[in-house]
């Protein structure tokens, strides 16, 4: 009997813990309705994407220091679906707040499953913002608001928090709620960057990851980043990937480490198999979870798995 064997009961076990495939994307969803993404497969253009945005990102933090840089998250109002018009919001935001205070970005758009985007930025600003920031007040208070919603205990933590943020921070906090409402581009959250090189880099990654789970409707073909005018981007996305020789190897390496031929994953899963294992592998996953991926949903999944073994 081959390892795949087991990824039926494995299938239960995650349906059981809220995990549902969906488009190929793996995604839990909590007590309260809200999902989040775990890893899967991208298209090849979402890929590439994802790896020039990584790339620039890493030359965004070279050229700025750290504590310059802030996060900012704009959450739209659920009836603002279209993405031409959250970019006009956004243009108009942009060239009437943002511009007065930083010159260079990043923007990397998410498209929720109810339709409407959630804008997020990294912003190179003139000013420190992030020394003597009270970063455990603040992830206390998220936590406890999570769970208790608002407590004495939660808002003693906000109140840390925001004492402790720089004049200049609380400043941009202030701007930035005024014209996200004049301007129309929903709620913001701007927050200084607490991790530093790749933890960064895979920070603002994640959101590509996350956003393609939803990218249907009006958002399908849409951008899911733009940089600021005059940004020196280090990488873009014309280039095509490595030949397929090498990733032939992987295949039929892959299907040795599952105890099968390569010719029998072909017939169960689809000539694209090796391809969804790899991307849901480079996602982090060990082999065994990644193999959940193979299937776009769960339907015959017991028939498909046993006739491997």
């Amino acid at each position: 009997m081959s390892d795949l064997s087991t990824i039926y009961e494995l299938q239960q076990l995650l349906e059981k813990q809220g995990i549902k495939s969906v488009n190929g994307r793996l995604l839990k969803t909590d007590e309260n309705g809200n999902e989040s993404f775990l890893g899967g497969q991208m298209s090849k253009a979402e890929l590439k994407t994802a790896y020039v945005l990584n790339l620039n990102v890493g030359q965004f933090f070279k050229r700025h220091p750290l504590e310059n840089i802030g996060f900012l998250t704009l959450t739209f109002d659920k009836w603002v679906k279209d993405p031409r018009e959250a970019n006009r919001r956004f243009n108009s935001f942009r060239k009437h707040s943002l511009s007065l205070v930083s010159k260079e970005w990043i923007k990397v758009t998410e498209p929720h499953k109810d339709g409407r985007p959630h804008f997020h930025l990294l912003v190179a600003l003139n000013e420190d913002i992030r020394t003597g920031f009270d970063w455990d007040s603040f992830i206390e208070a998220q936590d406890l608001y999570k769970s208790e919603k608002e407590t004495v205990r939660q808002k003693a933590a906000n109140k840390r928090y925001i004492s402790s943020a720089s004049p200049g921070l609380r400043s941009l906090w202030t701007q930035f709620r005024m014209d996200a409402k004049t301007y129309g581009v929903g709620r913001t959250e701007f927050l200084p960057i607490r991790k530093a090189g790749e933890a960064a880099t895979r920070y603002v990654g994640k959101y590509i990851e996350k956003g393609s789970v939803h990218r249907t409707g009006a958002w399908k073909g849409a951008r899911l980043t733009s940089y600021s005018q005059g940004f020196g981007r280090v990488a873009n996305s014309s280039f095509s990937w490595v030949v397929a020789s090498s990733f032939r190897v992987y295949a039929q390496k892959a299907s040795e480490w599952h105890g099968v031929k390569e010719e029998e994953m072909c017939n169960v899963f689809g000539s694209k198999w090796a391809y969804k294992l790899l991307l849901a592998q480079s996602n982090g996953l060990t082999a065994r979870t990644a193999a959940a991926f193979l299937c776009d949903s769960t339907e015959g999944y017991y028939e498909r798995f046993h006739r491997l073994t």
